[in-house]
């Protein structure tokens, strides 16, 4: 069984996740204290800082492209100086990212003893008692809320400064400086934590799609934004609040919003702090828990720290270490000291990671093949060296002591504990062993040879009867050509990482899926792939392998399913190809299917289904149709020659069965009692009819008697089934010319976009053929458009509609003057329309116009005639005479 990790990281995910790292407690809290230090002056502190952060963000984002792989800061510098410069820097990188998250609880307890008038430690302590709980819980999609959070701080941040320039005290910026230019220096470098999270995403990088743009732009956009923030923020908190009262306040952004919006805006500017700096520390506990467990994996650490919780699938004992730790520093250290501690150890983690990005690209590392590579090597990289360096120096004796107590304490363990259990070596050491997991590919190739995939997607909670009637319906489903995929989505809380769930669920789903599908097992092989959101997985699984069919299971609609997971009602309106979703009732063998079908869209689709399965199993198949009670007779004829019209499609004879009946649902479930499968289309629905009520169709299927197989193509796919019909489509002596009118085939129409051409087309087909008033026809246009894009690729699109009270049928072709944009599948726009309009009972010659001309565009020059046509009698000519020619 194959198994790779999932890439689900989009820019968007880059930047909430580096933004949401440094809206924290540097923000809410630091600026008072700061403050105190350098005076007004601090905005240029703030300022420096991000500064001096760029370097590390260029080669952060550089290592991020070179080795796209889970561990972040330590791993790159395990792979680049060794395991003793990993041990050292992994400690140190934990440390500060517990003690960031710690002085963020400690905010915490502050902004929410303006509230309830609690005790700041002891709300802290609870808090962080709380978080590790979480945690070790495994909550999902937390990150979903941290982004959600991270959009309402910034708005309310933004409105704090927009209000808070118009109450700016002049007087309170002078004197500017208040402890000289060296204590702007200084207190650079206590602010310096400000920025550490700005390349939090590294750590995560193998979840990052698309790495080598996502992640240097994600690092270096989110890097710009916060340095304005911080300067914007505190520039307004300066002019808003006395100096004075700044230094003891652990509250400044409440502070300054009392005085800019009064008592209220200083409650809710409190809560808005609680949230953040929640959101905050959750991560900072999420993140700095990998560490123990990644070099426990590497042997750096007792390997109980790799442990992961059978149920929950969380590193239970890495993060009740790190929450331990900081437990012990809320109750211990005070907050300043805090805030130096968790600075001077970034600030050596960055200098560090500078010096990985010069090892790198002196050792020629042949793996070492960054995408973005960081501008001014080395130069940029000696700054960023020797410049945090120089603050580690201004800020004073303790942080100093932190940091050769790190040094110590990471030497001593490694000689001691880690030097005897691992036997690699870094690039410093120029080795030859090349670090093939540090490049493990997320993305699997997609397939050369041609062949059509059929997807079966497994979730995890299926039993073996489920797995393997979806195994035996594939199978029966699938050409000759046809591979069947079968891939395992293995969906992981946010605080589990992904490399750590390899060998537990994926291999007892393999064994599950073994024993249900042995007797076809050498047929499949199984893949596995690890992801936090199996919803988006499948959706790129299925688009980079050019999945033709997806078949899963049909899950019942509830309303809490669909906010909680939805993974396949999702699917229906979302899938990049054919989607068939089958509901499981006493099935073995299909001997007998039944079609139930509205005109439409899908008719196509549903005939081509039943045509597959009812050959590959020698079964009888018939259309069913249950109306409703006071059905008139003619309108149940209608229904009639529609059936009849569709079984010219089929390459198998079909029965039509159609019936009135006062509960249509009660008879569907009789009349399917004889059956082994129902096959239905999924039509379009309003999004809010999706999220609380049921559809026709879901009803179907919770009622029919017999197994259900709903099947539905993405708007993009309108004509793929056209593409690839057979000549009997186009039967012999089916000619498209006795439907074209004349009147209704223009060249080099000028028109600027979809909605002038709709329109236009319109009113041609009003003037010249009267089927039916412009807005009927513009709007019918557009009702299909929605329902199905109409574009078929190589420029050309086929829009058709269904007038109900037309009497003929017409065909009409337009050439454009300048391509218009179609959300074509192959992105190519569109020159050449084929439109077609009729009445319902002619929809078989409505669908035989589109086979015949799909095939006159596949098998012959037809495209290139018509683009060399210059009016409209060229157009005929062309049309007419290839028509004729090819029977």
């Amino acid at each position: 069984m194959r198994k790779t990790l999932e890439r689900s990281l989009g820019f968007l995910s880059v930047f909430s996740i580096s933004v949401g790292a440094m809206i924290g407690a540097e923000l809410f809290v630091l600026p008072g204290i700061a403050a105190a230090k350098a005076g007004p002056a601090v905005v240029l502190s703030y300022l420096l800082a991000g500064l001096i952060v760029l370097p590390a963000a260029l080669s952060k984002a550089e290592l991020g492209t070179a080795i796209p792989t889970s561990g972040g800061t330590y791993i790159y510098l395990d792979r680049s100086m060794g395991p003793f410069v990993g041990t050292v820097g992994g400690i140190g990188t934990w440390f500060s990212l517990f003690l960031k998250s710690a002085f963020a609880l400690v905010g915490l307890g502050a902004y929410l003893a303006l509230l309830l008038s609690l005790p700041v430690k002891y709300v802290a302590i609870a808090f962080c008692v709380g978080l590790i709980g979480l945690n070790i819980a495994g909550v999902k999609k937390t990150a979903k809320l941290q982004t959600g959070i991270v959009l309402c701080v910034l708005m309310a941040l933004a409105l704090l400064v927009g209000k808070g320039f118009t109450s700016l005290e002049r007087e309170f910026y002078s004197p500017f400086t208040t402890h000289g230019w060296m204590g702007v220096v200084a207190t650079a470098g206590f602010v310096f934590i400000s920025y550490a999270g700005v390349t939090k995403i590294a750590s995560i990088a193998e979840e990052v799609k698309n790495p080598e743009r996502n992640i240097p732009l994600g690092i270096l956009v989110s890097l710009a934004v916060m340095v304005l923030v911080y300067v914007l923020v505190v520039f307004v908190v300066i002019g808003t609040v006395p100096l004075e009262n700044l230094a003891t306040d652990f509250t400044p952004v409440a502070t300054s919003a009392g005085t800019i919006f009064g008592s209220i805006g200083k409650s809710i500017w409190a809560i808005v702090a609680v949230l953040a700096l929640i959101s905050m520390a959750n991560a900072g506990v999420l993140s700095s828990s990998r560490f123990p467990f990644a070099m426990s994996r590497d042997m750096l650490m007792p390997q109980f720290l790799k442990a992961v919780h059978a149920k929950l699938r969380t590193p239970y004992p890495s993060i009740l270490l790190t929450g331990g730790v900081m437990l012990l520093l809320i109750a211990f250290v005070d907050v300043e000291n805090l805030a130096k501690l968790a600075s001077a150890f970034q600030i050596l983690v960055y200098s560090l990671e500078n010096l990985s990005v010069i090892i790198f690209r002196e050792s020629d590392a042949e793996w070492y093949r960054p995408t973005f590579c960081s501008p001014a090597y080395p130069w940029m990289q000696l700054a960023g060296i020797g410049l945090p360096l120089l603050l580690l120096l201004k800020l004073g004796a303790l942080p100093m002591m932190g940091v050769a107590g790190i040094f110590l304490f990471g030497a001593v363990w490694y000689f001691l504990y880690a030097r005897g259990r691992v036997d690699r070596m870094g690039a410093l050491a120029q080795t030859q062993e090349q670090i093939e997991s540090l490049r493990e590919a997320s993305d699997i190739i997609a397939r050369k040879d041609g062949r059509k995939e059929i997807l079966v997607p497994f979730f995890g909670d299926e039993d073996e009867t489920e797995i393997e009637a979806r195994i035996r319906l594939s199978l029966f489903f699938s050409l000759p050509s046809d591979v069947v995929h079968p891939v395992y989505f293995d969906e992981a809380p946010d605080q589990t990482i992904l490399d750590a769930i390899k060998d537990t669920d994926a291999e007892t789903f393999s064994a599950k899926f073994q024993r249900a599908a042995r007797q076809w097992i050498e047929q499949l092989t199984l893949d596995s792939i690890a992801t936090h959101d199996a919803k988006l997985a499948l959706f790129r699984q299925a688009r980079e392998l050019g999945v033709a069919w997806i078949l899963m299971d049909w899950q019942k609609k509830s309303f809490w399913n669909f906010l909680i997971r939805a993974h396949n009602y999702w699917w229906l309106h979302h899938a990049p190809c054919n989607v068939a979703q089958f509901l499981k009732r006493n099935f073995r063998e299909i001997q007998r299917i039944a079609i139930m079908m509205e005109p439409g869209p899908y008719d196509a689709l549903l005939i081509h289904v039943a045509d597959r399965l009812s050959v590959a199993c020698d079964a009888e198949v018939f259309f069913l149709h249950v109306a409703d009670e006071d059905t008139s007779d003619a309108e149940l004829e209608k229904v009639r020659e529609y059936h009849r019209q569709l079984e010219q499609f089929s390459i198998r004879e079909i029965e039509s069965r159609i019936i009135r009946a006062k509960k249509r649902l009660e008879r569907i479930m009789a009349e399917t009692e004889n059956c082994d499968l129902l096959i239905i289309g999924a039509p379009a629905e309003h999004r809010l009819l999706r999220i609380f009520s049921m559809s026709f169709e879901d009803k179907v299927g919770e009622r029919a008697a017999c197994s259900v197989l709903r099947v539905q193509s993405p708007r993009f796919y309108s004509h793929e089934v056209a593409k690839a019909v057979p000549a009997s489509i186009s039967a012999e002596g089916f000619r498209l010319f006795p439907f074209l009118h004349t009147a209704a085939v223009e060249a080099r129409v000028s028109c600027r976009g979809k909605e002038s051409l709709f329109k236009h087309i319109a009113e041609i087909f009003e003037r010249n053929t009267g089927i039916a008033d412009a807005n009927i026809l513009e709007q019918a246009l557009w009702k299909r458009e929605r329902i199905q894009n109409t574009a078929m690729g190589d420029g050309v699109a086929m829009p058709h509609v269904v007038i109900p009270d037309a009497e003929h049928t017409f065909f009409g072709i337009f050439t454009l003057q300048e391509p218009i944009d179609f959300l074509s599948p192959d992105r190519s726009k569109v020159d050449i329309c084929f439109v077609t309009a009729g009445p319902i009972d002619q929809r078989g010659i409505h669908l035989r116009i589109i086979g015949r001309t799909a095939r006159l565009i596949r098998d012959t020059n037809l495209l290139a005639r018509l683009r060399e046509g210059k009016n409209s009698h060229e157009l005929v000519e062309a049309i007419t005479v290839i028509d004729r020619e090819n029977a």
